[in-house]
């Protein structure tokens, strides 16, 4: 439930942002590559995650056993944490830029 309430508002919150940091000019261009970025992520990850649970599948069973699960969750944990840092990384990268210029 957690999950599903923390992804539901970073998947709402996202495009404002994406829009929000545009040049204002290259407004629609970055939309547009923020969708397919998105749509190709979650058609790789599914693919990515089906066969990974596919491996997990016993012969003669019609659902993965329990492991192919957890290490489907590992795999989300791992890229959730490398995302938060390198979110981290561009945000800390982008104020000192910001903090370099002078003010006019």
């Amino acid at each position: 439930m957690v999950t599903g309430l923390g992804f539901g508002l970073i998947i709402t919150a996202l495009p404002a942002l994406v829009v929000d940091r545009s040049p204002a000019g290259q407004t629609a261009v970055t939309s547009g590559f923020y969708q397919i970025g998105r749509n190709v992520g979650g058609s790789v990850g599914g693919a990515i995650f089906a066969a990974v649970l596919a491996t997990r599948t016993e012969a003669g069973e019609s659902y993965p056993a329990t492991g192919g699960y957890v290490a489907v969750w590992g795999v989300c944990a791992a890229l959730l944490v490398i995302g938060a840092v390198l979110s981290l990384r561009a945000v800390a990268a982008r104020s000192d830029a910001e903090a370099k210029q002078p003010v006019a």
